[in-house]
């Protein structure tokens, strides 16, 4: 949530930064900006119904902003936004009629202080709510002349796949990294994807790239001075898919996390490499008589739960370096990496930025499972619960 440093005096200032707010701009979208009594605003954003026709697509978009709205709280007034890829011209009216009226119908029968709907298509803009509203809408014209509309930043004109692009690269460098990956697994005679091993039982130990310490580099590294080597080190551990939580879990809330994500990674790999089982068989077997309590404490984190906050400034480090790092990769080494990126992004607030990383994921291997889990969240509308909390509220200490 943010204290706007602005004030909508009119419907067309809140349609200048709406972009803003959201942090792209937004397209086949629903937005939603509430603003609470201590005048802090959330902009909640969710895709728009594919089918128009289709009543379930309309429930799911009310159902999930009644959620969201639900966990803001306080909330004085709210404003939702449909930006429809129909346009008036086409329809001869307004684009989503029975969208906008039944989102204002539904949020307002759950209590919440809706004080417009309004549309923009491609040619006009309008409120459901108008009777008046002309059928051609009303020009877009209007929200250029806001004085908001100055407001507009390079992100705001953005959509969530052009701030998802890979930086162009040197081709010497990414060949470099990724020759410094192979060198990875050819020294430790190591198949890819598979788990590296309880520490001293894959090859020499000492050529076992440990995650946590990767993770604390990677943090501190500026895109323009990461050398291929240690890009390269990453990235094979990146393809290992146990490696994946330490390393997301850590980047976000730091290396006390990352130290007990990796032990659990150990005591998996040790009872794996023990009994012969395959992991799937031992964390059915331990939902079964219970999980351990580190377990629990991780597996909230990934979902967005548990009462953290992650340090963004780790976050957003780490998201510019691994987008390098992804456009260095050959295709089939993407995935894992993609995959970080989308959680990475989700923990950021930016859901839609996430979906198009997983987009990405998805052309090479569309059958992966942590881009399925990933994709299934965040399409459902989750968002992470430190999404919900004040600037200045305390995050809970590591344990």
């Amino acid at each position: 949530m943010t204290a706007p440093d602005f004030r909508i005096r009119q419907p067309q200032d809140l349609i200048a930064v709406a972009a803003e707010l959201v942090g792209f701009r937004p397209e086949r979208s629903v937005v939603c900006v509430a603003v609470r009594h201590d005048r802090r605003s959330a902009a909640i954003r969710c895709d728009l119904p594919p089918d128009p026709r289709r009543r379930d697509g309309e429930l799911a978009v009310t159902r999930a902003l009644d959620a969201m709205l639900q966990r803001v709280g306080a909330v004085e007034a709210v404003v939702v936004i449909v930006y429809p890829p129909e346009t008036f011209a086409a329809e001869r009216g307004i684009p989503r009629p029975t969208l906008g009226r039944s989102v204002h119908s539904a949020l307002a029968r759950a209590g919440h202080p809706v004080v417009d709907v309004l549309c923009v298509a491609g040619d006009g803009w309008g409120s459901y709510l108008d009777d008046g509203c002309p059928r051609e809408g009303r020009p877009l014209e209007e929200v250029e002349a806001s004085p908001l509309a100055a407001r507009q930043t390079v992100r705001s004109a953005a959509t969530p796949d052009s701030l998802a692009a890979l930086p162009r690269v040197d081709a010497g460098f990414a060949r470099a990294v990724r020759d410094a990956c192979d060198a990875v697994f050819d020294r430790l005679r190591h198949p890819r994807g598979a788990a590296f091993g309880p520490a001293g039982t894959s090859g020499d130990a000492r050529e076992v790239p440990d995650p946590v310490e990767l993770v604390e580099e990677l943090v501190g590294w500026e895109p323009g001075r990461a050398d291929a080597a240690r890009l390269g080190r990453l990235l094979a551990v990146l393809q290992v898919p146990s490696h994946r939580d330490v390393v997301l879990l850590q980047v976000a809330f730091g290396r006390d996390v990352g130290l007990v994500a990796a032990e659990r990674e150990e005591v998996y790999a040790l009872r794996r490499l023990v009994t012969g089982r395959a992991m799937d068989d031992l964390v059915a077997e331990d939902l079964a008589r219970g999980p351990h309590a580190d377990d629990v404490v991780l597996q909230d984190l990934l979902m967005g739960c548990g009462g953290r906050t992650p340090d963004v400034r780790r976050i957003d480090a780490a998201i510019e370096v691994l987008r390098l790092l992804v456009a260095c990769a050959e295709p089939e080494d993407r995935v894992d990496p993609l995959c970080i990126l989308a959680w990475l992004s989700w923990a950021r607030g930016r859901g839609s930025i996430a979906a198009a990383y997983l987009d990405r994921a998805g052309e090479i291997d569309p059958g992966h499972g942590m881009a399925d889990v990933l994709r299934a969240i965040i399409g459902a509308g989750r968002v992470p619960e430190w999404s919900y909390l004040e600037p200045d509220d305390e995050p809970v200490p590591a344990t």
